[in-house]
């Protein structure tokens, strides 16, 4: 196995867990603010929605600068993707954030 396709490999591998820890943050948290009742179950599963939406956000990260450092083996085109789910994440991060805040009253 050549340089390019390991690094190609962990890239895509890396991206991948990116959208399953992104995909299950925002199940939880719709099914914790739209289908349960119990407030105690919500808070667990939105913690829980938090805390994958967390996980998802540093293995974006991780795979913008992986990208930016691997310039020569992955295209332009992979690394634009890593950092439009970077910033994306950033912008759902911000509205969990600011659900929070609002949800305690500071807002």
């Amino acid at each position: 196995m050549g340089k390019n396709e390991g690094i190609s490999g962990l890239y895509h591998t890396n991206l991948r867990n990116v959208g399953l820890y992104s995909s299950l943050s925002i199940a939880l948290l719709s099914f914790s603010h739209n289908i349960i009742k119990n407030e105690i179950v919500n808070k667990v599963l939105f913690s829980l929605g938090a805390v994958f939406l967390i996980v998802s956000f540093i293995l974006s990260k991780e795979l913008k600068e992986y990208s930016e450092n691997n310039k020569e083996y992955i295209s332009e085109r992979l690394t634009i993707i890593s950092k439009i789910i970077n910033y994306t994440l950033i912008l759902f991060l911000m509205v969990i954030i600011y659900y929070v805040l609002n949800r305690v009253c500071i807002f």
